[in-house]
């Protein structure tokens, strides 16, 4: 009897559930006149849905306040981020193989795409994130595939020679690594500065096959490292001055050269090159006899 009285009171109050709710219908109609719908169709909008589905309106209402919470005002990339990620595909690309090139974006999404300078990371946690992805890794990589630690070692030791990261200190939670602007390593802005510069169509001696052809009779078909006689099929060009230093196609950066010492003289000044071209010189004068 006490629970019957206490439950009509309940009801009677407007506060239980066969209550009318006035102060919530009042704000949802209030709610329903600011985004221009009727109030019936607010206070119907369940029965509605229940006996028809939801309409496109609806979805569509839905939808964009689901976006509104989930998105931020600032979801967009922001164009000089991806103005980064053309000079790391235009310009750094060239100077690393894909390993590398795939491991460098990786760490810069991790600091520098999210205005940090550094990430501090282990190489198992680079493996989950990265090793996966680009090789086929850990336990859960459907490839089944074992994380090859020594190469992931290389190719982050690769990026440091060529001055694209920098590792710090190491502690429990990793090895910490400086990523470098793309546009403040050395090859990236060297490469840059000659593409800007641009050589005179004139002066273009590499590109052109009949320009190419007059380096090969100045150097009278010889290669300028190991003096080998060359030929149409074995000549090539190599640039004294490397690209990726500022040099350009100009005649007086070309020099005549065999494969073998062009593959070993690229990317590098002939200072640093010097003493592996000796190198092989002699090695191919010992096979020789």
């Amino acid at each position: 009897m006490e629970v019957e009285e206490a439950r009509d009171d309940f009801g009677k109050s407007g506060s239980g559930r066969r209550g009318h709710f006035p102060a919530l219908k009042s704000s949802r109609e209030e709610r329903s006149r600011n985004a221009g719908e009727s109030p019936r169709s607010v206070n119907n909008w369940r029965s509605d849905v229940a006996t028809y589905g939801p309409t496109r309106k609806t979805m569509a209402q839905n939808t964009r306040r689901c976006s509104t919470r989930i998105m931020p005002s600032d979801a967009a990339v922001p164009s000089s981020q991806l103005d980064m990620l053309g000079v790391i595909v235009d310009y750094l690309f060239p100077d690393v193989d894909a390993y590398e090139a795939a491991l460098y974006i990786f760490l810069f999404r991790k600091s520098l795409f999210i205005g940090e300078t550094s990430v501090r990371i282990g190489k198992r946690s680079i493996s989950d994130g990265f090793v996966r992805g680009a090789r086929g890794g850990g336990d859960g990589n459907r490839g089944g595939h074992s994380v090859n630690y020594a190469h992931l070692s290389e190719s982050l030791k690769s990026l440091e020679r060529k001055g694209c990261i920098q590792s710090g200190d190491t502690t429990r939670e990793g090895t910490l690594y400086t990523v470098v602007l793309p546009t403040d390593i050395a090859s990236v802005a060297a490469r840059m500065s000659a593409v800007s510069r641009g050589p005179p169509a004139a002066s273009d001696y590499f590109t052109d096959p009949l320009r190419r052809k007059e380096v090969f009779e100045r150097d009278r078909w010889l290669c300028q490292y190991c003096g080998e006689r060359l030929n149409p099929d074995t000549a090539t060009l190599d640039h004294f001055i490397p690209q990726s230093r500022g040099g350009d196609h100009r005649k007086e950066n070309l020099r005549s050269a065999c494969l073998m010492c062009n593959s070993i003289k690229s990317g590098k000044s002939y200072d640093e090159a010097a003493p592996l071209l000796l190198q092989s010189v002699a090695q191919r004068r010992v096979k020789a006899g």
